[in-house]
């Protein structure tokens, strides 16, 4: 049965068990099994002044078409978006290595590569019945108290993290345990990725975002919905949702 849990600390999230109907579910699952891990192609991320994260794999090319679509069209029926011109876009994703800690602020990232993260963004995870997934969850980090690690939100079947862009909502992957506190420079970032450690289990997710898809300046768009203050949007949103 489908159940969640709604939380504002360290920053506003949400956590949804049970969120896709079973043959939903396992229809991804089994095709994330069929997959040959070895010959899948990575995709280097340039963010943080033009440093390269090799943290996503690229799945669309390794799935049938439009498969990545059943889920978005999911979301978008059963959590609807109460902004015009706002709807969930998303991509399926294997993690390789830890992602490190960071914040996906729509005007910063907007301003520091002209890509405009969501307003909400999310996950939906899919282990493997053979797997052990310690330490392979997302982590959240209390800004207001030098920036440590203070919850994991465990890799846990069919279970979606939904949480706030807007503020400082630091999170990270930690597989090996190496970001108890979060250091945002750049010089981090670069530095980690030199020798970065590759995870040695499959970690599939569906990764996903309440994106702007009109054809104004998006920080116009979020100028006018007044995004810094939609501190809990993410609960309105499983809260107003009939599915839940």
């Amino acid at each position: 049965m489908i159940s969640y849990k709604t939380y504002t600390y360290p920053f506003s999230h949400v956590v949804v068990d049970n969120v896709l109907p079973m043959e939903l579910y396992e229809e991804y699952l089994n095709v994330f099994k069929s997959l040959d891990i070895d010959k899948l192609e990575y995709e280097e991320f340039d963010n943080y002044g033009n440093i390269k994260t090799p943290g996503q794999v690229i799945l669309q090319e390794h799935l049938p078409y439009n498969f990545y679509e059943n889920i978005t069209d999911f979301l978008n029926k059963n959590f609807k978006i109460n902004l015009e011109n706002f709807v969930w876009r998303g991509y399926p994703e294997y993690s390789r290595y830890s992602f490190i800690p960071h914040i996906d602020d729509a005007v910063r990232t907007y301003n520091r590569n002209n890509y405009c993260s969501g307003i909400v963004k999310g996950l939906i995870h899919f282990p493997l019945e053979d797997e052990i997934y310690e330490n392979c969850g997302t982590f959240l980090y209390d800004s207001n108290k030098n920036n440590i690690k203070v919850k994991e939100i465990e890799f846990t079947k069919n279970r979606m993290f939904l949480f706030d862009t807007s503020g400082n909502a630091i999170h990270s992957t930690d597989f090996f345990n190496e970001f108890e506190y979060a250091n945002l420079s750049n010089e981090f970032y670069k530095e980690y990725y030199t020798s970065a450690k590759e995870i040695n289990k499959k970690r599939f997710t569906f990764n996903f975002e309440c994106k702007y898809i009109g054809d104004d300046n998006p920080l116009d768009i979020y100028n006018k919905i007044n995004y810094g203050e939609l501190t809990n949007f993410s609960i309105d949103i499983i809260k107003n949702s009939t599915y839940v």
